[in-house]
């Protein structure tokens, strides 16, 4: 039976729900720049993994970082090394396309405040 893992809403937050083929039930929510995972109401995943602007990620990404601590919660101790990795790569995965150069993020500051103060750019 395959898993009911969803990508729920996409954008600030993105959320995934739904239980693993297993039966675990997976809440993942990325907003704020914090991923969260919980998997049977256990926190397995906790990170401040970029600025507190971003609330958008990659739904495959969301996805496999959702599997991926449900497969870290549910491993055996023999398996936990591997089942570590596969959660460490997710989470890479995740965080590589919100990386931004400084200049960057001090560009989206400027156009945020000139935003606020209804100005456009």
């Amino acid at each position: 039976m395959p898993d009911s893992l969803r990508v729920t809403t996409f954008l600030a937050p993105t959320q995934v729900t739904g239980t693993t083929a297993d039966g675990q039930a997976v809440y993942l929510r990325f907003r704020w720049g914090r991923v969260t995972v919980d998997v049977d109401d256990a926190v397995v995943v906790s990170e401040q993994i970029s600025d507190d602007l971003d609330g958008a990620m990659d739904p495959h990404a969301a996805l496999r970082l959702a599997r991926a601590a449900a497969g870290f919660q549910a491993a055996t101790p023999e398996d936990r090394p591997a089942a570590r990795e596969e959660l460490a790569n997710a989470l890479a995965t995740v965080r590589r396309p919100l990386e931004r150069d400084a200049e960057t993020d001090q560009r989206m500051a400027q156009d945020m405040d000139a935003w606020l103060r209804g100005g456009t750019s």
